[in-house]
């Protein structure tokens, strides 16, 4: 995990929010929406690049904890000190867009509407735009060796 860059983060915080905005639309409670409110008006109002990535790593945590999901929750628990990080390089790094509050807003309304198909949609969306300029960012092959045929 120590080794994992930005885009790796990025590649799983998408697996880990559709399923969890999905979940959420279906399980969550009033208390569930009141605390993503509150989440994202914190995100909203960091300002310093750490701050912000910890804010918008809690929303992102309190959207899995809307699950009920104890496996999925604790794995976002393990995941979101790094989700944090990477949030906070991208905030430095005016290369990379950040998901908008109006993304993230999607995802609360989607979740308010009990409606896991456009929550899952939403959820992809914050994440989405950031992972493809990331995937621009990248040179050469990402893994493994290069195929037989280059080398003739």
């Amino acid at each position: 995990m120590s080794r994992a860059t930005a885009r790796d983060v990025f590649e799983m915080q998408l697996a880990y929010d559709v399923q969890a905005a999905r979940l959420a639309a279906r399980r969550r409670t009033d208390a569930d929406l009141a605390r993503l409110a509150e989440l994202l008006a914190a995100r909203e109002s960091a300002t310093e690049a750490a701050e912000f990535g910890a804010a918008d790593a809690r929303f992102h945590l309190g959207v899995a904890e809307a699950t009920r999901n104890p496996v999925l929750i604790e794995a976002m628990r393990f995941f979101i000190q790094r989700l944090g990080e990477a949030m906070r390089t991208v905030r430095l790094d005016h290369e990379v867009p950040e998901a908008s509050q109006a993304a993230h807003r999607a995802v609360l309304d989607a979740v308010a509407a009990l409606d896991g198909d456009a929550a899952a949609r939403a959820a992809a969306a914050v994440v989405d735009p950031t992972l493809a300029v990331l995937d621009g960012l990248i040179d050469g092959p990402i893994d493994g060796p290069a195929d037989d045929a280059d080398e003739r």
